[in-house]
């Protein structure tokens, strides 16, 4: 019999293993029998596996975890233990991965309102998240030694967990004037709010250069794990009364994965879909991000940056930030759409060409239209722009 502790090693990641563990964990007690019993008796393991199941959905576990919890530690777990249900009854019980939290993304007068509640440490991490949208669990790991704010655009190296590759992300000015005043207090935060906590509760009885050494805390730029910013982001959303949950999951609608969202949305609106999804490290599919370094060669970095600064005045919450590089972006959208509607222009004269009919002219009504439509969406675009983006005024000298 391999036993839930053995089962766990075959697992490198920490996160994992702490999900099966709990995973584990809470099927054996909806089955009501020790890991050590349950191998012993003739059971009916398909029953419970969808007494597990059933338990899961009735406590409002997302489908996502469900598969995770199921599929990942349960199914496999049984597989090592040489009972390997068919696979039409793992097809029958039709787990979706789809998430079915109805998150939404914030304004930047949401953000402004959320930052302003947050310590220097949150502040920092929700920067960096706001900067390029990584994974938060990539964001914790930087170190120190890759971190390069004298660069232009300031930017660090860390590694994807999700492929174990090493990548580049960038951060815009406001970020890097933050993160600047994070490293002049880092270590005696990192003494006030962990260290001493940890003494308190018995946790450690270590001084605090030895607990600082611990997990690698010395050389990384967020001496934390999750659950020190999830705190503070939560009570910063309850601070600013921003703090909605979904009716169903009950999970709140703006968590750090919504910084992601954000950033594919507005980088979204003046680059390439394969680009913004490299900028935030996504894994997966045409637009991996591997795929797209090997696309941009040698020059991989530097071609990055240069689409980064593009978008930089879009990540930005107003602070600093020059007007000519937003006027730059709403330039680059106007072409962009005007690219398109040439594009269609010429395809529908083709197409006409084809069938033998007139050749389209700009006063066709119906086409005259659907541009004066297109140039009053830009217009509501660019207000909207400026409405969250003022410009910074400039004084005569």
């Amino acid at each position: 019999m391999v036993t839930i502790d053995e089962f766990l090693r075959l697992y490198r990641k920490p996160n994992t293993r702490k999900t099966y563990k709990t995973a584990l964990k809470q099927f054996h007690d909806i089955a009501g029998v020790s890991p050590s019993e349950y191998f012993n008796n003739g059971r009916r393991y398909e029953d419970d596996v969808i007494a597990y199941i059933t338990n899961l959905e009735t406590k409002g576990i997302a489908p996502k975890s469900i598969k995770t919890k199921v599929e990942g530690a349960v199914r496999m777990y049984l597989i090592e233990n040489g009972i390997e249900l068919p696979r039409r009854f793992w097809k029958r019980l039709k787990i979706s991965s789809e998430a079915i939290t109805q998150d939404r993304l914030f304004t930047k007068e949401e953000l402004r309102m959320i930052f302003s509640h947050l310590d220097i440490a949150a502040h920092s991490v929700a920067s960096s998240e706001l900067s390029n949208g990584l994974r938060l669990d990539d964001t914790l790991h930087v170190l120190l030694d890759d971190l390069k704010l004298t660069m232009h655009p300031p930017r660090f190296y860390y590694t994807n967990k999700k492929i174990n590759r090493r990548c580049i992300a960038f951060l815009t000015t406001e970020a890097k004037t933050i993160i600047e005043e994070w490293l002049k207090v880092r270590e005696s935060w990192c003494m006030q709010h962990l260290w001493i906590r940890s003494v308190y509760h018995g946790w450690t009885d270590l001084g605090f250069e030895e607990w600082f050494e611990q997990k690698n805390r010395s050389k990384r730029l967020f001496p934390f794990e999750k659950d020190v910013f999830y705190n503070r982001w939560w009570e910063a959303l309850d601070n600013s009364e921003l703090n909605q949950r979904d009716s169903k999951t009950h999970r709140r609608v703006l968590h750090s994965q919504t910084f992601r969202k954000f950033f594919k949305s507005w980088g979204g609106s003046v680059l390439p879909e394969g680009v913004v999804e490299a900028l935030i490290g996504h894994t997966g599919g045409l637009n991996d991000v591997k795929n797209v370094y090997n696309r941009y060669g040698s020059d991989c970095e530097e071609a990055l940056a240069k689409d980064f600064l593009k978008i930089e005045p879009l990540l930005c919450l107003g602070v600093d930030v020059h007007s000519e590089n937003i006027e730059t972006a709403y330039e680059q959208k106007l072409n962009k759409l005007q690219k398109e509607f040439d594009d269609t222009k010429k395809l529908m004269e083709q197409l006409w060409s084809t069938l033998g009919t007139d050749t389209f002219h700009d006063d066709d009504p119906d086409m005259q239209n659907a541009y004066e439509q297109a140039k009053q969406d830009e217009y509501e675009w660019q207000q909207k722009m400026i409405k969250e983006n003022p410009p910074t005024p400039r004084t005569k000298k």
